[in-house]
């Protein structure tokens, strides 16, 4: 029994390697966003980074290996050979004749015979599965962070393989038993001669072909997430045509999902800050013939632009009733020597276009105050008369505090 090398035929290949990755850096919170991040969105307000892609990634392809297994089929027979010399007649007196003499003969009439009986298995040639591992976004509104947020998976269950693959045809065809065959003795009658021993090549064939069964086959093995893509469960002849893994879907909104990323209060305005990003699939083990972790650039993040918004409608309070000035400036608020007045710097006002910037407009904009400060040209007092500021000093005001009194001095 020989078993031939295998020859490569069909082969089926599928393969999704294109992660349709998108993400967004948008400001929180997702789905009733206050602040558009690509008009403006100040510090100390949140973020959230979002990014969705296929569920894993895979290649594979199955080879169809055929060939054939050749048996050697020793078939025995004996040929029982029986044929009768004629007897001579008597010529005469003192001549008794002959009798007819019978004779036999066996002859061996073993033959070798080849039987041929194909095979088909599939094999894998290729086999690349890859779990979700991380995603990585990248802006200068992320300065707090790093510049960087790694999203690991959340509610995520990796894809599961298991996969066997054997080159050796040895290990997928195993043929099937073969016996010598023994058709006993046949009977050759002759007539006065020996007769010719028959020749039965093509009963022998026939028998031979009867005798020999099917080989039995195997495929290699592939299960996916519990299911059977490829069978190893032995056939007879011919083994089942494999399948394909499953087309991923996308992952759901919360699985590579991160809010509350606040904007650090230390950072400057800056417009149309650019987001990178990038993501990485695992290699599963179970792989056949290559494959390594992949890293795929996620394109068209939204930008982000950092504006802290302030408001300064600034007052000073007008002592009219006191102004001594022959043709006094109605539009001008006086100040009087050595009497108080009120500076009022309010937090609250309008920014900006409501309609075009989400989250400014006319509002109280005090939570992005670090200081409120003034500063005369002149010296005064506070309004307590407990110190004496010099003109052109600055003088802090809490965000909070909306008047501040002081006495004006005599520069």
């Amino acid at each position: 029994m020989t078993i031939s090398p295998p020859s490569r035929g069909t082969v089926i290949e599928a393969s999704v390697m294109d992660p349709s990755v998108r993400g967004v850096l948008k400001a929180d919170d997702r789905g009733s966003e206050k602040f558009d991040v690509t008009r403006g969105i100040p510090t100390s307000e949140d973020l959230y980074a979002n990014v969705l892609a296929k569920e894993y990634l895979f290649q594979h392809r199955w080879v169809n290996m055929t060939g054939t297994v050749t048996y050697t089929v020793k078939v025995k027979r004996v040929y029982h050979k029986t044929w009768t010399i004629p007897g001579r007649a008597s010529s005469g007196e003192g001549d008794p004749g002959t009798p007819p003499q019978p004779r036999e003969r066996d002859v061996p009439g073993d033959k070798t015979m080849q039987v041929t009986r194909t095979y088909s298995y599939w094999q894998i040639d290729n086999l690349e599965v890859y779990k979700l591992n991380e995603a990585k976004v990248s802006n200068y509104a992320l300065g707090g962070y790093g510049d960087t947020v790694t999203l690991t998976p959340n509610a995520y269950t990796a894809p599961t393989l298991q996969s066997a693959m054997d080159t050796a045809v040895t290990n997928h065809v195993k043929p099937a038993p073969c016996r010598e065959i023994d058709l006993g003795i046949k009977g050759v009658p002759g007539g006065s001669t020996e007769p010719s021993t028959p020749d039965e090549t093509s009963l022998f064939q026939s028998e031979a072909e009867a005798e020999v069964r099917e080989n039995t086959v195997n495929n290699d093995k592939v299960t996916f997430n519990g299911a059977t893509i490829m069978d190893p469960a032995p056939v007879t002849k011919t083994a089942p045509q494999p399948g394909s893994i499953p087309q991923p879907g996308m992952i759901g909104d919360i699985v590579l999902y991160q809010n509350r990323l606040t904007i650090k209060n230390t950072l400057m305005n800056k417009a149309n800050q650019p987001t990178t990003g990038e993501i990485t699939y695992g290699l599963l083990p179970g792989n056949v013939n290559g494959g390594r972790d992949q890293k795929f650039p996620i394109l068209g993040i939204n930008s982000v632009t950092v504006h802290t918004p302030v408001v300064n409608y600034a007052w000073v309070s007008d002592d009219q009733p006191h102004n001594q000035k022959t043709t006094p400036d109605p539009t001008r608020a006086a100040l009087i020597l050595e009497r108080p007045f009120i500076v009022r710097i309010p937090t609250s006002g309008q920014h900006l276009d409501v309609a075009s910037y989400p989250g400014y407009g006319n509002h109280d904009y005090a939570k992005y105050f670090r200081i409120k400060q003034v500063r005369f040209p002149f010296d005064v007092y506070n309004g307590a008369r407990s110190q004496y500021i010099p003109a052109m000093t600055w003088v802090d005001i809490p965000v909070n505090q909306l008047d501040t009194p002081f006495i004006f001095l005599y520069g």
